[in-house]
């Protein structure tokens, strides 16, 4: 289970919703939005109500849980699907493998000179709609 984080000692990944813990003097609740810095000020923009907070006002965050939806892994290249995975480390392996190909191509082609084509691959996450169903729920 996912503990709650003072802000004051760590900042969640920019740009990735969170559950917000606000003492506003006057009311506290929880809300969930993100939290993020620029030229070295704190911003929190409240999603639920489509507002910013004053960050002295939160003195907490907590990740999000994982959604029960169950997740595809694809797999790009140059902005082209050339894989899709249901179990992340398969998906991970496959980046990791031809991406040390790819690097050691690219070395190749550095050392001598020539022009190579950018062929590094990245993973990203998809949710596809499907719950993911409980052990107990097959009972």
């Amino acid at each position: 289970m996912n503990e709650w984080i003072r802000t004051k000692e760590r900042l969640p990944v920019e740009g990735d919703n969170v559950l917000l813990y606000v003492n506003d003097g006057r009311d506290k609740y929880i809300t969930f939005g993100y939290i993020f810095s620029y030229d070295e000020e704190v911003f929190v923009f409240c999603t639920f109500g489509d507002e910013y907070i004053d960050e002295s006002k939160v003195p907490y965050w907590m990740p999000l849980p994982e959604s029960p939806e169950k997740k595809r892994y694809i797999i790009v290249s140059q902005g082209i699907k050339i894989a899709e995975f249901d179990n992340k480390e398969e998906a991970e392996a496959v980046v990791k493998k031809e991406n040390e190909e790819f690097y050691k191509y690219q070395q190749e082609c550095l050392d001598k000179g020539e022009p190579y084509a950018d062929t590094e691959i990245f993973m990203y996450e998809e949710a596809c709609g499907e719950i993911e169903e409980s052990e107990d729920e097959n009972a």
